[in-house]
């Protein structure tokens, strides 16, 4: 209810949490209706440490034209300057951030960066296939 009246395109819940998740798609789905007259996306991440086939599974819960969801999450140097791994929800609000920042935010980012100091795991072609 508090995100109805905030102008804003995307929705990152900052947490792998599957019921808060499904809270942030169903509030894209109302307020992009004719009704709610705001389009929203929701731009989700699991968890530290999820493997391809538990992402695989909670895009498969989460199957909507309304719902991205980010894997695996990022690398960024803590506070006590150590590189260490954090969420894909980390990623998914760099994303947002770099999605929001363009003069279309559904233009693609095919061919634009961000910054990164690492992936939290290494995937290759043949997981991804499998």
């Amino acid at each position: 209810v508090a995100l109805q009246n905030v102008n804003t395109y995307f929705v990152v819940p900052m947490t792998d949490n599957a019921a808060y998740h499904a809270t942030a798609l169903a509030h894209a789905i109302s307020m992009s209706l004719p009704s709610g007259k705001k389009e929203r996306m929701a731009i989700v991440g699991g968890a530290l440490g999820e493997t391809y086939l538990d992402a695989k599974t909670r895009a498969a819960a989460m199957n909507d034209k309304r719902a991205v969801l980010v894997w695996p999450g990022i690398q960024d140097y803590d506070s006590n300057g150590v590189l260490s791994p954090l969420p894909p929800y980390y990623l998914a609000a760099q994303l947002a951030g770099t999605l929001i920042g363009q003069s279309d935010p559904a233009q693609a980012l095919t061919n634009r960066s961000i910054n990164l100091y690492g992936l939290e795991v290494n995937s290759s072609p043949l997981l991804l296939t499998s």
